[in-house]
Parts: structure tokens; sequence; C-alpha cells
């Protein structure tokens, strides 16, 4: 990983501690301290940015494995098997994977059409929402000197994030808070729809009922 850049996974778990460090072994360098406020500042907007976002990710991600364990764990008695059929097939898998996602719609599909008639729009809003978040993971952010300087901490809440495309060509893309606020209220109308699904796959397999 190039030195001018953080991971996210680095970020969200040891970067407050991190910097909390590097201020407080250097509270007799006022220099370092005043170098590292910005950089603490940025790993706090990473945090808040692109932290809120996988906190939805991945409730999206718990739903749609209690549907599918629903539609093969059918039996009202069988509450332990569908716990460890969640357990020993579906967990382990990065969130809302492009199998996972298959595997819902090939359910919905042939066994609810009328649920994915009603919802036309979920697997792709979901595919849609599932590109970003796996964008997002796996861009780091950009603690570059160069623009860490240009931040102007008092009048923006964003980040930069870089990413390598299959040529090898750095891409460099701003996130500002605002974009993300919209994300999440995707995320959230997601959720919900799952949610509608979600009882209704459970009482049809609990009950019985074909539609």
């Amino acid at each position: 990983m190039p030195t001018n850049a953080i991971d996210l996974l680095t970020v969200i778990i040891y970067g407050p501690y991190l910097i909390n460090n590097q201020l407080s072994n250097s509270n007799k360098d006022s220099e370092n301290i005043n170098a590292n406020k910005p950089l603490a500042k940025l790993t706090e907007f990473d945090v808040n940015i692109r932290g809120a976002f996988f906190v939805n990710f991945v409730s999206i991600d718990g739903i749609i494995k209690e549907i599918i364990s629903y539609h093969f764990c059918s039996d009202s008695e069988s509450e332990d098997k569908r716990k460890q059929f969640i357990s020993l097939f579906l967990n382990g898998r990065w969130s809302v994977s492009l199998e996972t996602l298959h595997i819902l719609e090939e359910i919905l599909k042939h066994n609810y059409p009328d649920l994915i008639q009603q919802y036309s729009k979920l697997v792709n809003e979901l595919r849609e929402i599932m590109n970003f978040g796996n964008w997002l993971f796996y861009s780091n952010l950009d603690i570059s000197k160069g623009y860490l300087t240009k931040m102007d901490f008092t009048n923006e809440d964003k980040i930069r994030l870089i990413s390598y495309d299959s040529t090898g060509h750095t891409n460099y893309r701003e996130i500002t808070k605002a974009e993300m606020d919209e994300k999440l209220v995707d995320c959230l109308e997601i959720y919900l729809t799952l949610e509608d699904i979600l009882a209704e796959v459970r009482d049809r397999a609990l009950t019985g009922r074909r539609n």
C-alpha cells in the first residue's frame, strides 16, 4: 500500500488509536502536533463518512441471509437448523456479494414471482449499492501531504479516495458527507423493502401458504 494512503479497515479499527497515540507521544513537540492534527481530522471524517455506510450495508447483508434461510429451512420446529444454515453456508461471505445476491434473485424469481414483480427494482438497486460498497471498501484514504494542505477543515466534510483500475491507472474521487447521506437513504429504502419480503417469505415458509 502506498505511504500516502490508508485502507478502510485500518482507519476504522486502528485509526483513532494510532492518531491519538501519535498526538500523545508528541506532546513536547508542537510542530509534530500541528502536523498530525489534519491527519487526525481527516481520519475522523473517514470513519464518519464510510463507517456509517457500512453499518447499514451489514444490516442489508443480514436481512438477505434471513430471507434465504427461511426459504430453505421452513420447518417451524427447525429454528436451530435455520441458524446453523446461516452460520455454515451464508456467513463468511463478503457483505451482499454477487453470489449471495444471485441466490436471492433466483429464489424470488422461481419461488416468489409475485414478490419479484412487486419489487421489480430491488435486484438492480441491490447490485448498484453493492458495487458502490465494494468500491468504497477497497479504496484507500488519501493522506498525502498535498491533499492535507488543501483541506479546509472548518468548511469541508469530505475525503478523497484512491483506487486502481484494471490497467493500473490511479483514480481519485472525493466523497462528501452530503453524498454519503443520500446513499444512506438508499440503504434504508432497500432495507425496508427487504423487511417486507422477509415477513412474507417467513409467513409462507412457516404456514405453507404459496401467495
